[in-house]
């Protein structure tokens, strides 16, 4: 394990799963529950993002996945000791369980063909963020402490 302040590329290598965490929704009308795992291997990274209705994270309304290669960039300039990787999909599905058009509307994912239950590949239909996930890159700062 990784001592603070010595991360470094190998340490990244794993499945990264944070506690799950409450975000307004776009009208900021109602709260969704995310959990988002990251699976980082040699060279490739893996992001599942997947929305609820509730705490309990018993009804679902989306997950999002996608996959692709990874480098690491360098050290991070907000947290000593941390790495900036820059994650790149190269795939991206999208499985929605509730038809909610306003809020698909709201980031920009009104013109996805998008049906419930069914992982859809996200094609250049996303119109902005969140999930601008066609070549979508994302830079995440990840830092493994003494605890992991």
């Amino acid at each position: 394990m990784a001592r603070a302040g010595t991360t470094d590329p190998q340490s990244l290598s794993g499945t990264w799963a944070p506690p799950v965490t409450s975000q307004p929704s776009p009208d900021r009308a109602q709260s969704a529950w995310l959990r988002q795992t990251v699976i980082f291997e040699a060279t490739t990274e893996s992001v599942l993002t997947e929305a609820f209705h509730d705490a309990e994270v018993q009804q679902p309304m989306f997950t999002y996945s996608g996959t692709g290669p990874y480098r690491v960039i360098g050290p991070s300039g907000a947290i000593d000791g941390a790495l900036d990787p820059k994650l790149e999909n190269t795939r991206s599905a999208m499985t929605i369980f509730v038809d909610a058009p306003e809020i698909r509307a709201s980031i920009g994912m009104a013109a996805c063909p998008l049906s419930i239950g069914a992982a859809v590949d996200m094609p250049d239909c996303v119109s902005g963020p969140p999930f601008s996930v066609t070549r979508w890159a994302d830079l995440f700062v990840a830092m493994v402490d003494q605890d992991g």
